[in-house]
This record gives C-alpha cells, structure tokens and sequence, in this order.
C-alpha cells in the first residue's frame, strides 16, 4: 500500500506520516459524528489509508476525550430566554438511566445527564439546570414514567405535558 501513496497524493509515505497524526483525529471525529460509524468501523476505515492512531482503544479513548470536554448542557449565549418544547425521556446505559431533552427543532440536545436514579427529584435538577442556561420550557413531551410526571408536577406545575406512549 506504501508504495502506491505516491502514485495517488502524489507524496512520498514519509511526507504522509508527518500529517497522519492530525487527519487522523479529524478523520476519527467526522467518521464518528457524520458517519455515524461505530469504533470498529471507524478502525478499519483509518487501516486502509494507513492512518495512524487507527486501533480501537486509540479511537474510543480520544472520543471519550473529546466528549469529556464538552457541556453537558446547551448554554444559551444570546442573553435572552429561549422559550422551547421540552421533549424529555431517559434511556439506559448498564442499567443506569441517561436523562435526554432534546429541541424538537433541530433536534440539538438541551442536556444530557448520566443518573444514579430516575426519581423525582433528579427531574427537578435536571430541568432547572436547563432552565439556568437560558431555555425555558413552554410544553413537555414525555412519557408516563413515574419520576418524571411526579417531578413535572413540582417543577413545571403550569406546563402543559402531552403524553408520549413509548413503543
């Protein structure tokens, strides 16, 4: 395969190391985030260019990276409130529940928060949170899950929730 980099970049393989290292970690982003590609796909995609920092623990350990540097939740910069549809629900990693609200718009996610419970009172923390960074909720979507109506009730009394049966 090295010797065929010349022929198709027009470069000598050594020329290709020297810059591997960076396209590598944009080739892993936007293989993950506009790919959609799993860690293994995004591994055997970076083998075939002989990309460095191709194995799978490379990969994962740099994403989880990435993702650690991030907010947890969408700050509203525009110092005006941003009145939204709280569409909200949990998921599940391992058994734990992941707290999601997303904007129904452009489906950008509000905040997302890896939880021990899914009570009530993790609800009323979560969406002040929310509330704190500038978007104020005018409607909730969710589901008839027992902490999430009982922290809607307390936290959100006067918004309206629509029901959203799960599948």
């Amino acid at each position: 395969m090295k010797a065929v980099f010349p022929i198709i970049f027009n470069k000598s393989s050594s020329e290709l190391s020297a810059i591997d290292k960076k396209k590598a970690l944009s080739y892993i982003l936007s293989l993950r985030l506009e790919g959609k590609c799993s860690i293994e796909s995004i591994s055997i995609l970076m083998k075939r260019p002989e990309l460095t920092n191709n194995s799978q623990g490379f990969i994962s350990q740099y994403l989880n990276h990435v993702g650690s540097l991030l907010p947890s939740a969408v700050i509203n910069g525009e110092n005006n409130v941003r009145l939204l549809v709280f569409p909200s629900d949990e998921v599940f990693a391992k058994n734990k529940p992941i707290l999601v609200t997303v904007d129904p718009v452009s489906s950008a996610i509000l905040k997302i928060e890896l939880s021990n419970t899914r009570k009530a009172k993790d609800w009323i923390e979560y969406w002040n949170c929310i509330e704190n960074n500038g978007h104020v909720a005018i409607y909730l979507l969710s589901d008839e899950g027992i902490g999430l109506t009982s922290g809607h009730s307390q936290c959100l009394p006067d918004i309206l929730r629509h029901n959203c049966p799960t599948a």
